[in-house]
């Protein structure tokens, strides 16, 4: 089985390779091909300002309504993943595989 494997993902890679590449060249409009490249920012200064930014704010405290909004979301989330008959299937499909 692991042979069929390797054998299977050479003969992919293979017929990946014989594929033709993508002509890049005219995706690329004249005028985005003449513009400048763009400067380059040093982010520290960002950073410091989005958080002078940020903590200068109080963003209140969080009213009951928004509480009890995420309450419910949170209890909505915390159920199964796959429900009791998907699983079932699930089931019944690998004993049909294994079969």
């Amino acid at each position: 089985m692991p042979v069929r494997s390797i054998f299977l993902a050479l003969a992919l890679l293979a017929g990946a390779a014989c594929a033709p590449f993508p002509d890049l060249d005219t995706a690329t409009s004249d005028q985005a091909r003449a513009a400048p490249y763009p400067d380059l920012v040093a982010l520290d200064p960002i950073i410091a300002e989005a958080r002078a930014a940020r903590a200068g704010t109080d963003p209140g405290p969080m009213t009951a309504a928004e509480a009890e909004a995420l309450r419910r979301r949170a209890e909505r989330l915390d159920g199964p993943v796959v429900d009791a008959e998907t699983k079932e299937r699930m089931a019944e499909a690998l004993d049909r595989r294994d079969g």
